[in-house]
């Protein structure tokens, strides 16, 4: 299994709708990716960064909504629709 550093691989957010806890998973092990939680205004509300192949993210304490991840790689962007239902 390598690392990369980049986006060109699949993930995944399950489950999705949650009431706050996703999994983030990768196929490979990542380094140096950012990750953002934005409201649909535009408000960075959250961020990390991500070292390895799986990550569990707790966002139980925003409500209720549609909010944005924000992935981001040395050379590029991937935004995932996620929803919290309570």
């Amino acid at each position: 299994m390598g690392i990369s550093a980049q986006l060109n691989v699949d993930f995944s957010v399950q489950p999705n709708p949650s009431e706050g806890k996703f999994s983030l998973d990768f196929p490979v092990i990542v380094a140096d990716l950012s990750l953002k939680l934005i409201d649909l205004s535009g408000k960075m509300l959250a961020s990390q960064s991500l070292h390895g192949s799986k990550f569990e993210l707790d966002f139980s304490n925003f409500n209720e909504g549609i909010y944005l991840l924000q992935i981001t790689s040395l050379t590029e962007t991937k935004m995932v629709r996620i929803s919290i239902v309570k």
